[in-house]
């Protein structure tokens, strides 16, 4: 295998590379999900430590533009992550198929592979876009949480964002959460929701 690898023209060998590259990171990403669940909330993790540095030089009463700032960045994370597997698997995979065929020009295989890889781009971006609406508009009426108490899950900096696990519609659930204070409200402290921002951010203070 190695050796046929070897024996392909340059432009077939980025080809393969690249179909092979992006098929590994979504084949990673799906046994992930496997394993993991949901990957949207592991995504809101890792860029929460993102969103934490960005709200540091905001006014914590301006709630709107944080939450679009931590909205950017997770969909951000997201969609960067699908699309570069998606444009390297298509582009790789289509760019091989049409550079293998009698009498194609490279730049033909090129093109047919850069715009493979831009269409599967735009169909994930799509359908990312799709399942935050989906998620977004759940069933959970998020109003009825304020005025509830709940425990902090992941400890809420002064200008961050933390998470918080509130009893809601007879269940526990898990959510944003930002400090109505400037003083950090360390994980496993009582709090209570005092309103909901955008972005299905809740605002507390101490309980």
């Amino acid at each position: 295998m190695l050796g046929g690898f070897a024996g392909m023209p340059w432009l077939e060998k980025i080809f393969v590379a690249s179909a092979i590259l992006g098929g590994g990171l979504v084949l990673i990403r799906l046994v992930l999900m496997l394993i993991g669940g949901d990957t949207d909330a592991d995504a809101g993790d890792v860029d929460m430590d993102l969103d934490m540095d960005v709200d540091a030089d905001m006014d914590v009463g301006d709630a709107d533009l944080g939450d679009v700032d931590h909205g950017a960045l997770s969909s951000f994370h997201v969609l960067s992550l699908q699309g570069i597997s998606g444009f390297l698997l298509l582009f790789g995979l289509v760019g091989l198929a049409v550079n293998r065929i009698e009498g194609a020009r490279a730049i033909y295989a090129v093109a047919a592979g850069a715009v493979a890889g831009i269409a599967m781009m735009w169909i994930l971006g799509f359908l990312m876009a799709s399942l935050k609406r989906l998620q977004s508009s759940g069933t959970l009426d998020l109003r009825a949480a304020v005025g509830v108490e709940g425990k902090v899950y992941l400890s809420i900096p002064p200008k961050g964002i933390g998470k918080v696990e509130i009893p809601l519609q007879g269940g526990m659930h898990i959510f944003d959460a930002r400090s109505n204070g400037k003083q950090t409200i360390p994980s496993g402290e009582s709090v209570k929701v005092i309103s909901v921002a955008a972005g299905n951010i809740m605002v507390v203070q101490k309980a």
